[in-house]
């Protein structure tokens, strides 16, 4: 399930309900949202999924609220450079082979003919995706198997609240940088690759009630659901779970340390995979003597 569905929750691409049997709207009695106090300062940890549809609107008012009492955000990546053309050029450059390589140099028969007939049903040209590093391919792909049923962007957790953060003029800073994340994918073996793409147009057509269940979890805050549902199965990938999750925890501590240091109250913004289960960052910070606290639901305005 999770490797159809990866941009949701570990890439501004990543990050949840396992309920079967209610809808994803239930109401909840937690937030995926976690306060970490010190003398000086609040630190809020909250869980996003990168991309939503409509009917997932309204976001959880507890989102609001910690916005509200927020000095200034910090998400994955500076959003203001991930929203720059010019960085978008960029990237899109990084993801292209050399001139004198093909897809079908790094992939078998097999797996290119799989890919185009996928992509082909998607609308996608089999010319484009000739030039595409595999990593950059992945992210395509699994973006598409997302965007298909209606998740976008721009209805995700990070590009509303930098919206939000820009009407206010709140400072926004990122963890990472997009040509980082970008190198992320790139780190992954072929052969991991291969297998998961394959893996992910087999489930195609289980993706929508994926999708569901995912938003759902992430909507109750249920953190043991959100690792049930995503992080155990991605540490199937023990490759894929180390470079997109639990070594990017690591590299996030510091940072948090920092601002819990400060005189400022900041709310970060990361997938909420990032927040769930061993080695998450609430596990790192509970091993370092911190007590993350989550946070209660709040009430939904009609």
């Amino acid at each position: 399930m999770f490797k159809s569905l990866l941009p949701l929750l570990s890439f501004a691409l990543a990050g949840a309900a396992f309920i079967f049997s209610l809808p994803a709207k239930e109401v909840a009695t937690r937030a995926p949202i976690w306060e970490l106090k010190s003398d000086s300062a609040t630190i809020y940890l909250a869980g996003s999924v990168h991309l939503l549809r409509e009917k997932d609107m309204p976001i959880p008012a507890a989102f609001d609220e910690v916005y509200a009492l927020a000095d200034r955000l910090v998400f994955e990546l500076d959003m203001a450079d991930m929203m720059n053309p010019e960085t978008a050029m960029t990237i899109r450059q990084q993801g292209m082979l050399p001139e004198d390589e093909s897809l079908s140099d790094h992939f078998d028969e097999e797996t290119i003919t799989a890919i185009k007939s996928y992509a082909g049903e998607m609308g996608l040209p089999a010319a484009i995706l000739e030039k595409m590093k595999p990593g950059t391919l992945f992210i395509t792909l699994t973006s598409l198997a997302a965007t298909r049923h209606g998740a976008r962007p721009d209805l995700g957790i990070e590009i509303q609240y930098y919206q939000k953060a820009v009407r206010d003029n709140k400072p926004t800073s990122g963890l990472e940088t997009m040509a980082f994340q970008m190198g992320i994918f790139q780190k992954i073996s072929t052969e991991t690759l291969a297998r998961m793409i394959h893996e992910m147009i087999e489930k195609q057509d289980e993706s929508a009630e994926d999708l569901d269940k995912i938003i759902a979890a992430w909507r109750s805050g249920e953190a043991k659901l959100i690792e049930e549902i995503i992080v155990s199965e991605l540490a199937e990938e023990k490759e894929v779970k180390e470079l997109l999750l639990d070594e990017r925890n690591r590299n996030w501590i510091p940072s948090i340390e920092e601002a819990l240091e400060g005189d400022e109250d900041v709310l970060f913004i990361v997938g909420a995979a990032h927040l769930a289960g061993e080695e998450s960052v609430i596990d790192l910070l509970e091993k370092k003597g911190f007590t993350p606290q989550q946070r209660s639901a709040v009430p939904q305005l009609p």
